[in-house]
Formats: C-alpha cells, sequence, structure tokens
C-alpha cells in the first residue's frame, strides 16, 4: 500500500512550515541536550535561512506533505572536494518529522531522496551529526547505514 503522503522539493510557501518544524526540533533535541544553543535560531533567522537555501543549487530542501500540509523536512548540502576533504561530500543538515507522524516511514523517505540527490550530485561521502545522548536519531541513521566516524568531545569552562 502506497504511504498518503508526498516527498517533493520544498517550494517558498513551504518555509514557514519547515520553520515551524525546525523550531521542532531545536527545541526538542538541542533543547533537551545542549543548553548552550540559540534555541530560539529556528524563529528569528530559520526564515531568511531556509528561503535562501531554495535557490542555491548546493543544496535540497525537501517536505514530506500529507494532505496538503508539510509534515516533515530535511536540508541537506553538497560540498566539493578540496585540499582537506578530497572528494565531493554530501551533509544531511537537519531533518524533523512531527510528532503525529513519526514511525511511518516519512523520515526514511526522506533520507532515501536525500542520499539519491546526494549521489546524483556526484557525492561520495555523507555525514550526519546527532546528539550523543540522542539514541532515537542515531538508532534511525544507523538503520539508514550511517556508521560512527568521528567523536566530538567537550568541555563547559564556566
Amino acid at each position: 500500500m502506497d504511504a498518503a503522503w508526498k516527498i517533493h522539493p520544498a517550494e517558498l510557501a513551504d518555509v514557514p512550515a519547515i520553520v515551524a518544524l525546525s523550531d521542532a526540533l531545536f527545541r526538542e533535541d538541542s533543547g533537551q541536550r545542549d543548553p548552550l544553543m540559540n534555541h530560539d535560531w529556528a524563529q528569528q533567522h530559520g526564515r531568511q535561512y531556509f528561503s535562501g537555501l531554495l535557490g542555491n543549487r548546493a543544496y535540497l530542501v525537501l517536505v514530506a506533505e500529507d494532505d496538503g500540509q508539510v509534515i516533515g523536512y530535511l536540508a541537506g548540502v553538497t560540498s566539493e572536494a578540496g585540499e582537506l576533504r578530497t572528494v565531493r561530500s554530501a551533509e544531511l543538515e537537519s531533518m524533523c518529522v512531527a510528532l503525529p507522524s513519526r514511525g511511518q516511514g516519512v523520515g526514511e523517505a526522506l533520507a532515501r531522496t536525500f542520499l539519491q540527490w546526494a549521489r546524483e550530485q556526484g557525492a561520495v561521502w555523507v555525514t550526519v551529526t546527532a546528539y550523543a545522548a540522542n539514541h532515537g536519531a542515531l538508532s534511525f541513521y544507523e538503520r539508514l547505514d550511517f556508521a560512527p566516524h568521528t567523536v566530538t568531545l567537550g568541555q563547559r569552562l564556566v
């Protein structure tokens, strides 16, 4: 049975819904795990940020839509090979699925669509960042064949 929702590239009209989901992501994820983050970032800067991505060919912004309502989004970017990273790469920058739509394959469809796009752009390496304490996100990405590659350690000085 086909899903009722559809994945497609975001349009300017989708930006308010993307900002609302990004805000929910900030509050849910870093809000629980990183007190040093600006948890109001999406409200303060999201509209300008995501609107700017829509015209940038290096970025892909996807939405999952169900009956005309955005229920999830993903933003990702490709980077050219360079002196440090010697291959074209991609980063899944942010993704959020609305709580009532989780567990229905929406996040997986968004991620797989992004991974296919990244391959088509010539990327040979893709990364995603998740908080070490976000076991749900880590399990989700591992099911999509992501594996730990680097570990960032931190220390609060004050």
